[in-house]
């Protein structure tokens, strides 16, 4: 029992840092040590606050089951966005979703392809076009 005590000890110790925290649960899901390493490769692509916002975003918007708010914040969590930041991108998905959702059900198909290209088409505008960020020297 003691081995287990140290263990659990010095992986509780591991998160206090939020890529931690989304590398270890993402070898727990897996179970095993190459797929904490793809996580860890994933995560270095979320350094960037503008992507974070629109990849959260994205996430939340889609209205399919598991990609809502609740799921969006424990996401931000994992991934360590401050709690401003993830609120305003949660609130984005959720208002595009509910965008997505009312044209399904007032304009059937027509609708929903309509109000799916806007969007998206509006999502990769601003990842494409969008000023890029730059890094403090």
């Amino acid at each position: 029992m003691k081995p287990v005590l140290e263990r659990a000890k010095k992986k509780t110790a591991e998160l206090s840092d939020p890529k931690k925290r989304f590398l270890l649960l993402a070898a727990w899901v897996a179970g095993d040590e190459a797929s904490a390493r793809a996580a860890k490769k994933k995560t270095a692509e979320l350094s960037d606050p503008k992507k974070r916002f629109l990849l959260l975003a994205a996430f939340v918007g889609i209205p399919l089951p598991g990609t809502g708010a609740w799921t969006g914040a424990m996401g931000a969590f994992l991934v360590g966005m401050p709690f401003a930041e993830a609120m305003a991108s949660i609130f984005v998905g959720v208002v595009c979703s509910g965008v997505i959702m009312t044209s399904v059900s007032v304009a059937g198909k027509k609708g929903a392809f309509f109000a799916g290209a806007l969007l998206i088409g509006g999502l990769l505008s601003q990842m494409f076009t969008g000023s890029k960020s730059e890094k403090p020297e």
